[in-house]
């Protein structure tokens, strides 16, 4: 394992956010995948959105001090969870992993690299596979947003999930966190208002794995999909219309 940096445990590089919500049967791969990182220095934030099934017992399992445990006596929805750790992440880094998910063992050590290479960088996002319930994977997958790339950002509607993007603490000052009220396109709303306001760094490499088979999605609504991207459209219209044209405006429309 490398050497973290000279930082007490109290001021972690990194903070790591996992939300949950009646996961246990494969939250142990997404913390397991944490606390196996090559690069060691950060906290690990299991936000759980009130779970009943078992989840606080999978967590007590772990004897890592890096592990901090917070609860959702009440479901308050991942938007919130995601706030919650947000509001408690003591590192200068902040990082996401959906409880589904996993990261390779280098993720954390390669972003930091990336950060250090560039410190007017506010974000940093990777390359994924995708593994279904099957067992079939397919990528890399990437986007190809980076630097100042706003417009590019708002071409494309989105950058990457949350599984593969890590925040400067201090850029939640200026963006704000999740918001609530948008339970499906919340991801790509906080990318483009990150976009907006900061350099982004891509890495090429892949270093995380989303996966099928934590149980119910929430995209699997359509309708409900479509009316939060027209949420995300409305919010952004000016800028789109703006930097993009009014082609891009209503290419996006008529996706949705």
């Amino acid at each position: 394992m490398s050497n973290p940096d000279s930082r007490s445990p109290a001021d972690p590089a990194f903070s790591v956010i996992i939300p949950t919500f009646n996961r246990a049967h494969v939250l142990t791969r997404a913390i397991d995948s944490v606390l196996g990182q090559s690069h060691g220095d950060f906290e690990l934030l299991i936000v759980d959105d009130g779970s009943g099934d078992g989840t606080a017992q999978c967590i007590a399992s772990y004897r890592d001090a890096r592990v901090r445990y917070i609860r959702h006596e009440q479901n308050r929805g991942q938007n919130t969870a995601l706030n919650t750790g947000i509001g408690a992440a003591r590192g200068a880094f902040v990082s996401f992993l959906d409880s589904d998910d996993e990261w390779d063992a280098a993720m954390l050590e390669t972003v930091l690299a990336k950060f250090r290479s560039d410190e007017e960088l506010g974000w940093v996002y990777t390359a994924y596979r995708f593994q279904d319930a099957e067992g079939y994977v397919q990528g890399p997958l990437s986007g190809s947003v980076q630097g100042w790339a706003y417009a590019e950002a708002l071409e494309q509607g989105h950058v990457s999930p949350p599984t593969t993007f890590s925040v400067r603490r201090t850029c939640f000052d200026l963006v704000g966190t999740f918001d609530p009220d948008n339970l499906f396109c919340n991801d790509d709303v906080m990318c483009l208002k990150l976009a907006k306001a900061f350099k982004v760094g891509r890495v090429a490499e892949v270093l995380a794995t989303k996966h099928e088979d934590g149980g119910t999605q929430m995209s699997g609504n359509p309708v409900a999909v479509a009316a939060d991207w027209d949420r995300l459209l409305l919010q952004f219209r000016a800028d789109i219309v703006a930097l993009c044209g009014r082609g891009t405006m209503a290419r996006h429309y008529a996706g949705s």
